[in-house]
């Protein structure tokens, strides 16, 4: 849905603000089953348990690397899984501002989860 003032934008404006380019099919699919999954779940809490959990997980299979984490939004889960003595590195397509260098001149804004 647009934003509050979005209205008076040309359409070819909206979407390079709001939406990867996609064909009917895949932007049918994003609309009707991954944003209502990113909308079920993009608020659920990582608790103690799971990340003990996913720790022996890895370890049952041999992990003896690092974790690469796609999708990584704001990097919550992967500082979580930081914290808990795992080296993770996040990817997003469309990062935020989370920059603890200082070296991004023109902070970028991820449109599912806004500035950090």
């Amino acid at each position: 849905p647009p934003e509050q003032g979005d209205s008076c934008l040309p359409e070819d404006v909206f979407l390079s603000r709001h939406e990867t380019p996609a064909s009917p099919i895949l932007v049918e699919w994003r609309n009707s089953s991954r944003d209502l999954l990113c909308n079920l779940y993009a608020y659920a809490s990582v608790t103690s348990a799971a990340l003990q959990r996913i720790k022996e997980v890895l370890h049952d299979v041999g992990y003896v690397g690092g974790i690469i984490e796609l999708g990584a939004g704001t990097g919550y889960i992967a500082r979580l899984l930081e914290d808990s003595g795992l080296r993770v590195t996040a990817f997003d397509v469309a990062p935020t501002m989370g920059d603890a260098s200082g070296l991004m001149e023109k902070p970028d804004v991820n449109e599912y989860h806004g500035y950090t």
